[in-house]
């Protein structure tokens, strides 16, 4: 683990395999209490982590760079890390990332269509590459096929 200077922080990640950042690409130093007095993400993030024991987490690829800070962060606080897995990003059927503004693929608005909760965990666990075929799938039906190594780790198109 690096502090300061040129050294990389690596950690291994479930999805991405070891992991080697400069402390550059992970965007330099940061704040801990943003100027209004809030403490700012990095800190909060880490200290819930600890406060709850967290072992495991799992969150969007686009944050992987962020990693390095909180593990520097879980060192100083003389805690121990979780371990990490940054899975693929969820994209449209023009490529671009999902958000708030794609409503039509909140789960109220699925739910509203008559779309079952099986047909969205069959629907990613197919384009996560757990499943041959674009079929409904509870979560329990998924635990024998799960493995991190079939998480793609470029992002995932939902249409198509």
């Amino acid at each position: 683990l690096r502090l300061r200077g040129g050294e990389d922080v690596a950690f291994k990640d479930l999805v991405h395999g070891e992991v080697r950042l400069g402390w550059t690409e992970c965007g330099g130093d940061f704040p801990l209490r943003r100027s209004d007095g809030v403490i700012a993400y990095q800190l909060a993030v880490a200290v819930d982590d600890m406060d709850q024991n967290i072992s495991l987490v799992v969150r969007g690829a686009d944050i992987l760079p962020c990693t390095p800070r909180q593990i520097l962060l879980f060192h100083l606080l003389r805690a121990p890390a979780p371990r990490y897995a940054h899975v693929p990003l969820l994209l449209d059927h023009e490529g671009a990332r999902l958000a708030k503004r794609h409503q039509s693929c909140e789960l109220g608005a699925l739910r509203a269509q008559g779309v079952s909760p099986q047909a969205v965990v069959g629907h990613l666990a197919y384009r996560a590459g757990l499943l041959p075929s674009n079929e409904a799938a509870s979560p329990q039906e998924l635990l024998d096929v799960f493995a991190w190594r079939k998480i793609p780790r470029e992002p995932v198109k939902l249409g198509g």
